[in-house]
């Protein structure tokens, strides 16, 4: 079951990293549980696909980080989708690296909590516009 603490941990989260600080999301996820799971096939983008634990989520964190860099990265609203589960919403603006073609898109999560820690993440968005704007592929 989904908790308030949860839902207003999730929107600290997301404040802290809009400002560049993953920490906070570091600390909040199962130390055994764990899965991110990137809906972008990994030939499309080298952060796509499934993430496992803590490390795991670093690792996404620094694949991410070494293609693009945001300028934004904004939580819209949070709600609650009962089991334990909350849908976040926002949009990111972010420059590719090498490009330096930008791109503004929506994104939407699912995250799962299990006794206060979350326990997966399903990231969706648009990941096609996203690889041909900044990685320069046309696929």
């Amino acid at each position: 079951m989904t908790t308030t603490n949860d839902l207003e941990l999730l929107k600290q989260i997301y404040s802290a990293y809009g400002k560049g600080d993953a920490d906070m999301l570091f600390a909040a996820l199962h130390p055994e549980k764990f899965i991110m799971i990137e809906h972008s096939h990994s030939a499309a983008t080298p952060w796509g696909g499934p993430w496992r634990g803590v490390e795991g989520m670093k690792a996404f964190v620094d694949s991410v980080q070494a293609h693009m860099t945001h300028s934004a990265y904004v939580c819209e609203d949070v709600t609650d989708a009962g089991g334990g589960t909350l849908i976040a919403w926002g949009y990111f603006e972010t420059e590719g690296n090498e490009t330096k073609n930008t791109v503004k898109r929506p994104w939407m999560h699912k995250v799962q909590f299990e006794d206060g820690k979350i326990i997966q993440i399903d990231e969706f968005y648009d990941s096609l516009h996203v690889a041909e704007a900044l990685l320069d592929k046309r696929l």
